[in-house]
């Protein structure tokens, strides 16, 4: 906020414009900080959020979700959300505000944030002139130790990690020390890429590196410092993770945290060593306005050419501005045969496809494994020599369906099975299931953990590894089952050796074990997934 006792007012515009869902089901929340704490934990935003953008149309204009807060305080966090399955692009515009985006998120490459700031209203500026305005631009620190306070209940501090060597010993002293509460109640946790995912989803969970809790005291110990230590394979030297810093309790604390083996890295000027390096920037410092540089980022990208990845690009702005649709990411990535759909790089070459070849990926059909996206001519003569076979219906599909790797690989791919690939992590079960088979794997979405399964059951389940095991393995089936494999009556025995039964809706959806499959045939090379809307519980025999 720029003048506290001035109001502030946030404007969301938003298109498409012509779907009653977006209206209903999208917009933007602001947070106080502990308001945002509760929300990053799985707390539902219209119960954390301090207010949310409400829906208005001006003299038969454009729609808008506006939200205004007459006494701002100096600092909120803005979420903007679409829980509809359509894309959705929007711009926020603050009167009397000053947006920062640490993460790249917004089309405008962030080092212009500057210049793109909106203007405050005419009477704002006579209370704060914009040339006294500045923003801090954090530069990034890289330090073994870095030290910070926490004054507040449920502040939060997030840092990088990466290592260094095989063996990392991670410690977090704590002041002040005389205090149970906070020796208690601050603490540190080390996240893998796909458990902050999960964790900023809302799935509150002890967090694991190598199946190791991690900065507990130990027991044995007399020191009140925090540690925690563990080894990584030689290949994996370098390998980032994330800390995050948290205080709990209701007294304000300092830390320092320290590693060996590794490198932190604060890039938000959270931590003593980053606030001394930040650079302090006037808003009003000359650059080319906002709507040029958007306009230059969302230029159309040409189907079936090379594109260079620029900063501030997704796999999802890449497909909107190829294909018009954002879905077609997983084309992209697939046709790139890229190890990690969600990492990609400033100056990494894609090559994209032509729409026919997309659909195809996206399909899973009449696709080579050695056909490049740029020979649709070998391409063409595959899907004419797949055509003409003789054999089964479900032969077929299966010998038409080219796999893209793995059953782990495949499982990341979708975009889908990120929770489920984290229990498979926790539970000692991931290597087993990538590299053994073929099974078939019917694969809880996202959405079963976080909404349809208790969260009392979840979290027993996270604290009790063979009881997860036991759960993760009744959704695996031996072999594998197409979807035209699976009919009404079909009994199969899962590799936790209970049974499960397939069966029919009244609309004729297919269902294992009462779930219901929304997506099937992800063929892997050791097997095949169908996903499905619910968590599946083996008998308690």
């Amino acid at each position: 906020v720029i003048d506290p006792t001035q109001p502030m007012i946030i404007t969301m515009d938003y298109s498409p414009q012509d779907n009653l869902d977006l209206d209903a089901e999208s917009g933007f929340y602001v947070f106080e900080s502990t308001g945002f704490a509760r929300y990053i934990v799985g707390t539902p935003g219209p119960q954390s959020a301090l207010g949310i953008g409400s829906l208005q149309q001006m003299d038969g204009g454009p729609k808008q979700k506006i939200h205004t807060i007459r006494t701002p305080d100096s600092t909120f966090s803005l979420v903007a959300f679409n829980d509809t399955k359509i894309p959705l692009s929007y711009t926020l515009t603050g009167e009397n505000v000053a947006f920062v985006d640490e993460s790249g998120e917004q089309i405008v490459d962030a080092s212009s944030l500057a210049s793109t700031t909106p203007t405050p209203a005419a009477e704002t500026v006579a209370a704060a002139p914009v040339s006294s305005v500045v923003t801090e631009t954090p530069s990034i620190v890289r330090a073994s130790e870095l030290s910070a306070e926490l004054p507040k209940q449920f502040d939060k501090h997030y840092f990088a990690l990466e290592t260094t060597a095989t063996d990392v010993t991670l410690q977090l002293h704590v002041q002040p020390q005389d205090n149970a509460e906070v020796q208690e109640k601050v603490n540190a946790f080390l996240l893998t890429d796909s458990q902050l995912k999960a964790y900023v989803g809302g799935m509150a969970t002890d967090l694991y590196v190598n199946n190791t809790t991690v900065l507990q005291v130990p027991q044995d110990s007399t020191s009140l410092m925090k540690t925690a230590d563990f080894t990584i394979d030689a290949d994996r030297v370098g390998t980032r993770f994330t800390v995050i810093v948290g205080n709990d309790s209701t007294i304000a604390a300092s830390y320092t945290l320290e590693v060996e083996g590794g490198i932190l890295e604060d890039g938000s000027a959270q931590s003593r060593l980053g606030q001394s390096s930040t650079a302090a920037i006037p808003a009003a410092s000359p650059t080319p306005a906002a709507e040029t540089v958007a306009a230059a980022s969302a230029a159309p990208i040409t189907l079936g050419t090379v594109y260079t990845v620029e900063r501030g690009d997704t796999l999802g702005t890449i497909a909107s501005r190829a294909f018009g649709n954002s879905d077609y990411w997983s084309a992209i990535c697939s046709g790139n045969a890229l190890a990690n759909c969600d990492i990609i790089e400033v100056g990494d070459v894609l090559t994209i496809p032509t729409m026919a070849q997309a659909d195809a990926i996206l399909a899973n059909a009449a696709i080579l494994e050695t056909a490049s996206l740029e020979d649709t001519s070998e391409m063409a003569e595959t899907e004419m020599a797949l055509t003409e076979t003789t054999a089964e219906p479900t032969e077929v599909m299966a010998a038409d369906i080219v796999p893209t790797g793995d059953l782990g690989e495949v499982a990341k791919t979708s975009g889908e099975l990120e929770i489920f690939l984290l229990s498979l992590e926790i539970a000692d079960l991931f290597d087993s299931i990538a590299s053994d088979g073929p099974f078939t794997v019917f694969a809880p979405e996202d959405g079963a953990f976080a909404n349809a399964l208790p969260k009392e059951t979840l979290t027993a389940l996270l604290d009790d590894r063979t009881r997860l095991a036991d759960v993760l393995q009744f959704h695996v089936v031996p072999g594998q089952l197409m979807a035209a494999d699976l009919t009404a009556g079909l009994v199969q025995t899962t590799l936790q050796g209970s049974t499960v039964e397939v069966s029919t809706t009244a609309d004729g959806a297919l269902t294992i074990g009462g779930a219901t499959i929304i997506e099937s045939d992800l063929v892997a090379t050791n097997g095949v997934i169908h996903i499905i809307d619910q968590v599946l519980l083996p008998p308690e025999n």
